[in-house]
């Protein structure tokens, strides 16, 4: 059956689309009909990720639709979108998206133990994709409550949710910029996270 408006959401490194359950049912709480993507992090590369996250946006009737990524999950929402044209419109809300590359992901990639853990998304973990599609509004928000994994390469000195530097959220032409109490694991369960990316998705303003 056919729906005005839709959200996808994709989830980030290391979770599958289960994850997003938390997220996904505030949303609906909202509302919004929701549809969950999940796909293989670590073993298949970003470009045939984007592929799929394409096809799986293309199953969708709705004549509005939005994508919400946590992390790797909204650098792939990128990337799919300006590679694979949509035709139906909508808005975006990255969550704790490491547009300008991370850190953290550069210091574990320098390390031979612990670069594996990254898989195939080693490359645009540590490169970002700072390039945002045309026509399409996108949002970010960002959490500066520091605990996270990020501890083990080593103090982050700037404000960051645990994992992402704050700054690394922040490119021009962003519609809308956000900085929460949470940490990068937190977003997915946060109710205020959830109401704020209702909200954007509503009105393209936080």
């Amino acid at each position: 059956m056919a729906v005005n408006s839709e959200i996808i959401l994709v989830h980030g490194l290391w979770y599958h689309g289960i994850g997003m359950a938390m997220l996904a049912s505030r949303l609906r709480d909202r509302g919004w009909h929701v549809r969950v993507f999940s796909y293989p992090t670590i073993s298949q590369s970003f470009a045939r990720n984007a592929q799929a996250l394409r096809a799986f946006a293309d199953a969708s009737t709705a004549q509005e639709l939005h994508f919400v990524g946590h992390s790797l999950g909204g650098l792939l929402i990128l990337r799919m979108l300006v590679e694979h044209k949509i035709t139906s419109p909508g808005k975006v809300v990255l969550l704790g998206t490491p547009l300008g590359g991370s850190h953290v992901a550069r210091r574990v990639g320098e390390q031979s133990l612990l670069r594996p853990t990254l898989g195939r998304s080693v490359g645009v973990l540590c490169d970002g994709f700072p390039e945002l599609p045309v026509g399409r509004q996108v949002g970010m928000i960002a959490g500066n409550k520091p605990l996270g994994i990020g501890r083990i390469t080593g103090r982050l000195l700037d404000a960051n949710d645990g994992t992402v530097l704050v700054k690394e959220t922040q490119i021009a032409g962003l519609a809308d910029h956000i900085i929460l109490p949470v940490t990068h694991t937190q977003m997915v369960v946060s109710a205020r996270v959830a109401e704020e990316t209702s909200k954007f998705l509503k009105n393209g303003r936080f």
